[in-house]
């Protein structure tokens, strides 16, 4: 919990670090929140849509979301 209050701060104080977005994607994941991953890895993509980590990611997510 306190990595996630961190990074929502940190989102909150920045939110163009694209490398937050995706902490914070992980994070929510990590807790079984995959629809709030999801909407922050979007995020992270929106601001760095080359980032093939990024991509990568974005993609598990949506197929672990289908799946449900």
């Amino acid at each position: 919990m306190g990595a996630q209050k961190a990074f929502v701060e940190a989102v909150g104080l920045d939110p163009n670090q694209a490398r937050w977005w995706y902490n914070l994607a992980m994070i929510y994941a990590y807790m079984s929140e995959p629809e709030k991953a999801m909407g922050c890895i979007g995020r992270a993509v929106e601001l760095d849509p080359t980032n093939t980590d990024f991509l990568i990611y974005q993609q598990r997510l949506g197929a672990q979301l289908q799946r449900r």
